[in-house]
């Protein structure tokens, strides 16, 4: 997450910004957060779920979504680009706000800039964002994402003549007829999902505030999650245990190491945690009652007989 982040005022009343509250305040809170989010970075290029914009702005996943259509398809200038397979955003002017309008060939700003370029996930952008600032920041190395499939704010296609058009509207719906199941609804079930996950990470802060502040699919923690909510345990059962596990004295530290063991994934690792901390929950378990002085005295006693001290007491 970058420190800061360059943002003009005069965003809210320039022509990008009227043309976005006109479609709606909520579309001109999302250009703003687009620029400034945790998740950006200075090339205006990077991975933003649409969970994690409803998240973080406050917006039901369907509103959240909404509105970065309408910021994609509406705003004159391709203010914003989005790819739903990848999950990948552009903003095409960011670069040039962030960092600079252009540089010199010999200024060491342009081999970071390719360093994070090349750093960079695979995503439909990264041939058009060569394209637009190879001269500028002379980039030397160009990378091709895959093709988009349907991402808000593509770059427009040719004309086409009625009779193609027609014929497409056609083979459309008969593909519809064929799939019960649409892609929209599949995208909506698979964000569903993501929100859920969501939900429990947010839970789990309000225990250790600075975990888990931008969840991933990759991450240990959204695969258990997933697998548990997969397996039927909804939302509430996984946050009753990790409310379980905060009450649970051997994870809190009440143990011969006086370690605490509170992570995520320990929680959820499989449906015995799951089941064992909601028991917890509902039944604490009284703590031992050890001091810490006794802790000590039983680690000296342990290591005094594993070094023969029961011999020399002979």
């Amino acid at each position: 997450m970058r420190d800061y982040a360059k943002f003009c005022p005069s965003f809210w009343i320039g022509e990008t910004g009227k043309q976005l509250r006109d479609m709606g305040h909520e579309c001109q809170l999302l250009g703003a957060y687009l620029f400034t989010c945790p998740s950006s970075n200075m090339l205006g290029l990077y991975y933003l779920p649409i969970q994690t914009i409803a998240h973080e702005i406050g917006s039901p996943l369907e509103g959240a979504s909404e509105a970065l259509r309408r910021v994609c398809e509406g705003a004159s200038g391709g203010f914003a680009s989005y790819d739903l397979d990848s999950e990948f955003v552009w903003l095409p002017e960011m670069a040039r706000f962030q960092i600079g309008e252009r540089f010199a060939a010999k200024d060491n700003r342009c081999v970071g800039i390719q360093k994070d370029y090349d750093s960079l996930p695979s995503n439909p952008f990264l041939g058009a964002f060569f394209d637009r600032y190879s001269k500028a920041f002379h980039l030397i190395r160009r990378r091709d994402g895959k093709p988009l499939r349907s991402p808000f704010g593509a770059p427009s296609e040719p004309l086409r003549s009625q009779e193609q058009e027609q014929e497409q509207e056609q083979e459309q719906e008969q593909e519809q007829d064929l799939k019960p199941l649409s892609t929209c609804e599949a995208q909506a079930d698979r964000a569903k999902g993501s929100a859920e996950i969501l939900a429990v990470c947010s839970h789990y802060r309000t225990y250790h505030p600075k975990a888990c502040p931008n969840p991933k699919p990759t991450s240990k923690e959204w695969k258990a999650i997933k697998s548990r909510i997969a397996e039927g345990y909804s939302v509430d059962r996984l946050c009753k245990a990790i409310d379980g596990c905060h009450k649970t004295p051997h994870n809190l530290g009440d143990n011969d190491r006086g370690e605490k063991y509170l992570d995520l994934e320990l929680v959820v690792r499989d449906g015995g945690q799951v089941e064992r901390f909601e028991r917890n929950d509902d039944n604490p378990l009284a703590p031992r009652t050890i001091t810490k002085a006794t802790r000590s005295a039983v680690t000296a006693a342990q290591q005094w007989l594993s070094s023969g001290g029961s011999d020399a007491a002979k």
